[in-house]
């Protein structure tokens, strides 16, 4: 087994990628014709861009991503289109077992 357990390893192309670029990438691969509605950085909000780090996962796990972040979303789309039912399942089991054990 590599890696230890309970530890966080980012599992990402390592590509630095602004939130504008994802959501265009998002929108182009859904079709979705709205436009982007990006709101300025709050005070505490200085995350324009986002980049995993992926030295750790490479160094203790031997992850190296062979596949980039437009590959990885369209991937991602795809999938989610495929399995929507079991989506709606999981979430709905998700729902009914947050609300009978408050």
């Amino acid at each position: 087994i590599r890696g230890t357990p309970g530890e966080a390893y980012n599992l990402a192309s390592g590509v630095e990628t602004t939130i504008l670029e994802l959501a265009n990438m998002i929108n182009d691969l859904t079709g979705n014709a709205a436009p982007v509605d990006l709101k300025p950085a709050r005070d505490w909000d200085r995350s324009g861009k986002r980049f995993g780090s992926t030295e750790k996962s490479r160094e203790q796990l031997g992850f190296e991503s062979h596949v980039g972040v437009r590959d990885g979303l369209e991937k991602t789309v795809e999938w989610t289109k495929a399995n929507r039912e079991g989506i709606a399942k999981a979430i709905s089991n998700h729902d009914f077992f947050t609300m009978h054990t408050r």
